[in-house]
């Protein structure tokens, strides 16, 4: 206390006008209040179009490092590695009334993702899948980033998420015998972004330090390995350490299982929404049908540039609501899948939702022309759920539609959304079947740009037997006429 005497007396004179000084300035500014907020306000817009840009420069790296082929196939086969004693697990333990599961395969082109066909396509409303009252309703209304690296990714895709607390349908669950009855809890897109779509990131930063190392899959070994010497990531039947070291999050997410094997089933370790994608068949005036299909923007969340077939999208509610009634009203796989439709093929726009009914998408003239189609027994419209896909990259898994027009007028409803970087492409079906169309050359491989679970999807569709029933004959395109590429 002495000292703090002696300091204040002798350097009294420096003091005071060190506080005179600061008085002045108070003063000044607020003489001149208006130009000193202006400038202020000016500053801080600098920073954060600083901030914008910086933000923008990495996404973009990162979803162009996502779409390159070198990624692409790393990450199959990294997937694919780590992934493939689960499936054979999987296959031992499941009774014979389960389904199998499959890896998609388009076309000889191998995609980290696996798919479980219904044992006979389901027509809508899909009654029998799921039940309102098992849904639990405990999920967080608000979703906080738990970590560092949570909010470094949720940062880096911030622009691009319109609805962050947008009321999800996150998986308990799923049953693949019978009529793949599944179950679910309420959470936020948010949370489902920083705990399942993370997982593709925190890939991508493994791939940053391993990317020029050979993939080898070796299940005669009991532990994968690193050999740095040689440039190989061996992947044996268990791999806790390559987990540990540079997949924490993944590895998280597999010690909530009881086996890896679990997470062909389970929802646990992470908040995974469920999704809901389909294809849709229109019906063209050459007495064909047309897929729909389109290429990914820049403006979306989750593989951007890459192609789609549409619709695609969360079990989401409605609503921008979080209460019990929303929660609870929104849960059906019915609205959820033709507000997908509506949303992405349509072109309706969801953007005003708060306080809005369930039931209100049903007043849309041409969502209303669509299901008194589906339900006139004479008509061969429907829609059709056919079994579910799993990624391997968000550990997501996505419930799978067909869509079935049969009449060719009602392709002029169809509208792209913001989600497409162009026009919807009506792609005849034929093309589909045909390698040609999608390896022009060797620079040109639409296969590799193919979203996995997309793949899955069509693999189902071709499963299922319905295509043989719209008299679609089984054979490809010899050869592809000029211009028959829309998207």
């Amino acid at each position: 206390m002495k000292d703090l005497i002696d300091f204040l007396k002798d350097n009294t004179i420096w003091i005071v006008s060190v506080i005179l000084f600061i008085f002045y300035l108070i003063i000044e500014i607020y003489k001149d209040w208006d130009s000193v907020k202006h400038l202020f306000l000016g500053i801080w817009k600098v920073v954060c179009k600083a901030v914008f840009v910086f933000r923008t420069i990495r996404r973009d790296r990162y979803f162009t490092a996502l779409g390159s082929t070198d990624y692409v196939e790393w990450e199959r086969k990294t997937l694919n590695a780590l992934y493939s004693p689960a499936a054979e697990e999987y296959e031992r333990r499941r009774d014979g009334n389960a389904s199998g599961c499959k890896t998609a395969n388009l076309h000889g082109q191998l995609y980290d993702a696996v798919y479980f066909g219904s044992a006979e396509p389901i027509k809508y409303p899909f009654s029998k899948m799921y039940k309102k009252e098992e849904l639990k309703t405990c999920g967080e209304a608000v979703y906080k980033c738990v970590d560092a690296f949570e909010k470094k990714y949720y940062n880096l895709l911030k622009t691009n998420i319109r609805f962050p607390n947008k009321i999800g349908y996150m998986l308990d669950g799923i049953d693949f015998s019978g009529g793949h009855h599944f179950t679910a809890y309420t959470g936020v897109y948010k949370a489902n972004l920083c705990t399942s779509h993370i997982l593709e990131y925190e890939l991508y930063r493994a791939y940053m330090k391993f990317r020029g190392y050979e993939i080898v899959s070796d299940m005669s070994l009991d532990n994968g390995k690193i050999d740095k010497k040689n440039g190989k990531l061996i992947f044996g039947r268990n791999n806790d350490e390559f987990l540990r070291c540079y997949l924490p999050k993944r590895k998280a997410v597999h010690d909530k299982m009881r086996t890896t094997a679990d997470v062909f089933t389970s929802g646990a370790g992470r908040y995974s929404l469920i999704g809901v994608q389909a294809v849709v068949l229109c019906k063209n005036h050459s007495g064909g049908y047309d897929l729909l299909r389109i290429r990914r923007s820049r403006h979306v969340a989750a593989k951007a540039g890459f192609l789609q077939f549409i619709p695609s999208g969360g079990f989401e509610a409605y609503d921008n609501g979080t209460d019990f009634d929303t929660r609870f009203s929104n849960f059906s796989l019915p609205k959820a899948l033709i507000r997908e439709f509506a949303e992405e093929c349509l072109g309706v726009s969801d953007d005003k939702a708060d306080n809005m009914s369930a039931e209100a998408q049903y007043a849309d003239e041409k969502i209303n022309k669509l299901l008194s189609m589906v339900e006139d027994e004479g008509s061969k419209t429907n829609i059709y759920y056919l079994g579910d896909t799993l990624g391997f990259a968000a550990l997501r898994h996505e419930l799978c539609f067909l869509f079935v027009i049969d009449d060719p007028k009602y392709a002029d409803n169809i509208k792209a959304n913001m989600e497409s970087s162009n026009v919807i492409g009506f792609i005849d079906i034929r093309y589909i079947r045909s390698k040609k169309f999608w390896k022009r050359s060797d620079k040109e491989n639409d296969l590799k740009k193919l979203n996995p679970t997309s793949a899955a999807l069509w693999c189902l569709v071709e499963e299922s037997g319905i295509l043989e029933t719209l008299g679609v004959e089984h054979r490809v395109a010899a050869d592809i006429p000029k211009n028959s590429i829309t998207t």
